[in-house]
């Protein structure tokens, strides 16, 4: 429900096409170096944006930018993670968890996983506000009002995006085989925008108790 049907494909394809045998170890290593380094920067990114959000001054440089940004890298891997197994692919995972004959199981697991995803989700955003800005003064949440306000933004921008891509948008037609990537693309740049809103808002609420 939150991902769409096209941008699922991919990941379905990366696991149902690893390519030939002979390669696999090597595309494996080279394509998970490429990986990390990739979600590196794209943590120095976000770093940079949340500097912005915050407006915070200073520089923490390249190197100390990219080793709090394996921190970030690290608490997506595992609340990130958490919250895609449990949010995006929980319902097929039940599925296959489900014992023969219990009924129970799948209400119980529903609101396991939608409990504990969504716990994730505010987890790791409050993460992101935590140790990506470069604030001298710093003072970790669980819950802040912005931190709740990207969550519920993030969970409603998903599950439209997701809704109006399977039962109204075209965009196989339009882009064909690349339509999962951009949709992929489209639907990690309104994460990131839920999550700038929150900052934004939080920032806001900072200044107007001063």
């Amino acid at each position: 429900m939150l991902l769409p049907a096209t941008t699922a494909k991919v990941f379905e394809q990366a696991l149902t096409s690893p390519g030939p045998r002979s390669s696999s170890v090597l595309a494996l290593v080279f394509g998970g170096l490429v990986s990390l380094w990739a979600n590196i920067e794209a943590a120095v990114a976000l770093q940079f944006a949340l500097d912005m959000a915050y407006e915070t001054s200073g520089d923490r440089g390249f190197l100390a930018r990219r080793l709090r940004a394996l921190a970030l890298v690290g608490v997506t891997l595992v609340f990130g993670g958490g919250a895609f197994l449990l949010l995006i692919v929980g319902g097929p995972l039940g599925s296959l968890l489900a014992p023969a004959g219990g009924s129970w199981f799948h209400f119980l697991w529903t609101a396991l996983r939608w409990v504990v995803g969504v716990a994730c989700v505010v987890v790791l955003i409050s993460l992101y506000d935590y140790l990506a800005p470069n604030r001298e003064e710093r003072r970790w949440r669980l819950l802040s009002v912005g931190g709740a306000v990207s969550t519920a933004l993030w969970l409603g921008i998903a599950a439209c995006y997701s809704v109006y891509l399977d039962r109204v948008g075209h965009t196989s037609r339009a882009y064909g085989t690349f339509a999962g990537v951009i949709t992929l693309l489209v639907w990690l740049f309104l994460t990131a925008v839920a999550i700038l809103l929150g900052a934004e808002l939080n920032r806001e609420l900072e200044r107007s108790r001063r």
